[in-house]
């Protein structure tokens, strides 16, 4: 379960760093072009969008790693006990053999009081060497068991410090974004500035043409009033 689970994660991070390259293409594609504060922003903000889903899920894997890392640390260490078992077992029936002195096969033969029970001296002798095997393969099948888990545990632990280290690179990549943003946030405030004072020069600028206008309009028709009054008097 905790490898599907870490498998979907790197399938999802696959497709974000897919989708960072069909960005970065085509920021490259757009690098000549004059872009305004607000489209530059807009571009840092997707990339900002997608280092913070990388960091989240790289997070989410090294959540996942060290579960799986515990699992197998459980796993390893409930064979190194099942292994020290049979080593033990191993040990007393070597032990009981050597208390009891090497006796060989022709000996426990001729031991023998019948031929019945010759035969099962024989069936007995093979037994216990049957089961000697047994309990020699089984010590070597659990000394592989217990490498192929270090082996796993291992590169599991590996994997993990490649996960931090990516890590750190994607919260690194995601503060130099939010820097930039707020560097354009900050630029974008200043033309904010900028702008309102141009309108509040220009909205002056028109309220003073305007006064001149309507002067200018009283001025005149000053002058038509009196020169009206002047032909009004000539008659």
């Amino acid at each position: 379960e905790l490898q599907q689970e870490i498998e979907e994660l790197e399938r999802r991070s696959e497709e974000i760093e897919a989708e960072r390259e069909a960005l970065e293409q085509e920021l490259e594609a757009n690098r000549n072009q004059t872009l305004t504060i607000v489209e530059r922003k807009a571009q840092v903000d997707r990339e900002i969008e997608l280092a913070h889903r990388e960091v989240e899920n790289t997070n989410e894997q090294i959540h996942s790693y060290n579960l799986l890392i515990a699992e197998k640390q459980a796993e390893l260490d409930k064979l190194k006990t099942e292994q020290t078992n049979l080593l033990t077992a191993y040990r007393k029936r070597m032990r009981a053999m050597q208390e009891r002195g090497n006796i060989s096969y022709f000996e426990v033969m001729i031991q023998a009081k019948s031929f019945a029970d010759m035969l099962n001296c024989r069936v007995m002798i093979e037994e216990i060497a049957r089961a000697d095997q047994r309990m020699m393969d089984e010590i070597r099948d659990m000394a592989l068991v217990v490498m192929a888990a270090k082996d796993a545990l291992a590169a599991e632990k590996v994997s993990i410090e490649l996960k931090k280290a990516k890590l750190a690179e994607a919260e690194t990549v995601l503060a130099e974004k939010r820097a930039q943003s707020d560097a354009l946030l900050i630029e974008l405030h200043a033309d904010k500035e900028n702008l309102i004072e141009e309108c509040e020069k220009i909205i002056e600028a028109e309220a003073s043409l305007s006064e001149q206008i309507a002067a200018l309009e009283a001025e005149r028709t000053e002058i038509l009033y009196q020169e009206w009054l002047a032909s009004q008097n000539q008659t």
